[in-house]
C-alpha cells in the first residue's frame, strides 16, 4: 500500500507512534509519504525521521506543512498545502491522520483528487472529550465536531478499549471504530547501577533505596502533584525511598514549591527530560498519577524493563496492568489510595520481584508486530468500506 501520515504532534507519545509505525509499514514493504509539522518536533521524532530517510529513501518520503494544535484560521492554509501534496506525490491508497489537528485536517481532504479512493482513517491518540480539565462547553462543541468528522472517516482508530468505549459514547458509528494498542520493540537496557550512577541515584544516602521511576510531562493531564502528595505520605513510614521524577512542563515550579513545603527534601530527584532507557532500568518500579490518558507508551516500556507498575485508572491501564498481578491500579485523584499502592510494593521486595516477572510476561503482547497487524487489518477493512461506498454511489 501507499500510505500518507499526517500529524502536528510530532513528540512525545504521538511522535513515537508515527515513527514507529512508518518504519514497521517501510520494513513491511509499503510505501509511507509523511506530512509532519515542527512546532512541537522533539528530539526523538526528528533522529526517527532522518534514520528512516536514509535507511529506505525509495520507500520514505517526508514533506514539512507547519500547523498549529488548536482551530486556526492557519488550518486553511496547511490543507491547501496537504492538496498540493498528494498531486505530486500521490495516488495514495491511506490517509492516515494523527491526533486531533492531523486527523481533522486529513478528513478534510476526503475525496480531494489523487485520493479519491483512498480511505481515511484517524487516531485520536487520547480523544479531547476525555479530558476532564475541559469545560462541559468545550468538550461538546469538539465532541460535536467529531462526530461530523466520523462521517467522514473510513476507520478511527483507538489505543485502548476505554477510548474506544469513549467513541461509540460520544455516538460514533461502532462500526467505524477499532482498538488496536500501541506496540514497541524490545529496547536494550543497561544495567540498574550505570543508569543510577548516570542519573545521580547513587549518592547522598547510597544506592541502596528504593527508585519509584516517574516520566511523564509536568502537566495537568499527567497530574505530578498527585505522586508528590503521596511521597510525602510514604516518606513519613519509609525513609529508604526516593521518587525519580524525570520529566519537565508547566507544573514544575508548582511540583517543586509543593515538595519543599512538603519537606520531601532528597525523597524527590529532579531529573528533568530524560528517555526511558535511563529512567526505568534505574527503578524498583514505575507510578504514573495521570488523570487520563490514551494508551501511554512508558507503560510498554515499564512492562518490557520487567517493572511493577503503580497506576491511577487511566486509558491504558486496563490493557497493561493485570491488577495485583504486576500492578496496582488505583481511582484517579485518590492521594491517599496512591501512596498505599506505593508503600505495599516498595515494602515487600519478593512482591517487587514477582510483579516485575509478571510485567516481563504482559510485554510480549505489545510488539511492533502486534502494532502493525493490527493497523494493516484496520487499514484493509478500511479500504474495503470506502470502495463498497463507491461502488454504491457509482450504482446509483
Amino acid at each position: 500500500m501507499r500510505v500518507l501520515l499526517v500529524t502536528e504532534a510530532s513528540s512525545a507519545g504521538v511522535g513515537r507512534h508515527v515513527i514507529d509505525l512508518s518504519s514497521a509499514l517501510v520494513d513491511d514493504g509499503h510505501d509511507v509519504h509523511l506530512v509532519y509539522a515542527t512546532g512541537r518536533q522533539d528530539e526523538a521524532f526528528r533522529e526517527g525521521c532522518a534514520a528512516l530517510a536514509a535507511r529506505a529513501p525509495a520507500r520514505f518520503q517526508s514533506n514539512i506543512v507547519e500547523m498549529r494544535r488548536g482551530p486556526h484560521p492557519s488550518d486553511a492554509k496547511a490543507l491547501k498545502a496537504l492538496r498540493r501534496i498528494v498531486l505530486e506525490h500521490g495516488p495514495f491508497d491511506v490517509v492516515h491522520g494523527q491526533s486531533s489537528k492531523g486527523g481533522g485536517l486529513a478528513r478534510l481532504m476526503r475525496g480531494a483528487r489523487g485520493i479519491e479512493d483512498a480511505a481515511i482513517v484517524y487516531t485520536p491518540h487520547c480523544i479531547y472529550t476525555l479530558n476532564p480539565e475541559a469545560s462541559g462547553l468545550k468538550r461538546a462543541l469538539f465532541g460535536r465536531a467529531e462526530l461530523w468528522l466520523a462521517r467522514r472517516s473510513d476507520a478511527i482508530i483507538a489505543v485502548s478499549p476505554s477510548e474506544e468505549r469513549h467513541l461509540v459514547e460520544l455516538g460514533i458509528d461502532a462500526s467505524i471504530v477499532h482498538c488496536v494498542p500501541n506496540g514497541i520493540r524490545a529496547p536494550r537496557w543497561i544495567d540498574k547501577a550505570s543508569a543510577r550512577a548516570k542519573l545521580g541515584l547513587d549518592s547522598d544516602s547510597g544506592s541502596d533505596r528504593v527508585v519509584i521511576g516517574y516520566l511523564a510531562r509536568l502537566s495537568k493531564q499527567k497530574n505530578p502533584l498527585l505522586a508528590i502528595e503521596a511521597m510525602a505520605r510514604l516518606v513519613k513510614k519509609r525513609g529508604d525511598v526516593v521518587l525519580a521524577l524525570a520529566g519537565s512542563g508547566d507544573l514544575e515550579q508548582e511540583g517543586r514549591a509543593l515538595a519543599d513545603r512538603l519537606g520531601l527534601g532528597n525523597a524527590i530527584a529532579w531529573l528533568g527530560y530524560q528517555r526511558p532507557d535511563l529512567v526505568l532500568p534505574a527503578s524498583d518500579l514505575f507510578a504514573l498519577s495521570s488523570d487520563y490518558e490514551g494508551m501511554p507508551y512508558v507503560y510498554l516500556e515499564a512492562l518490557a524493563a520487567g517493572l511493577p507498575i503503580v497506576t491511577t485508572d487511566v486509558g491504558g491501564a486496563e490493557l497493561a496492568i493485570r491488577n495485583r498481578e504486576n500492578g496496582i491500579i488505583v481511582a484517579r485523584g485518590d492521594v491517599a489510595g496512591f501512596a498505599a499502592a506505593l508503600e505495599e510494593v516498595v515494602a515487600d521486595a519478593a512482591l517487587r520481584k514477582r510483579m516485575g516477572a509478571a510485567s516481563k510476561d504482559l510485554a510480549a503482547r505489545f510488539d511492533l508486530e502486534h502494532m502493525l497487524r493490527g493497523t494493516l487489518a484496520v487499514y484493509e477493512a478500511a479500504r474495503e468500506r470506502r470502495l463498497a461506498r463507491t461502488a454504491s454511489r457509482s450504482a446509483s
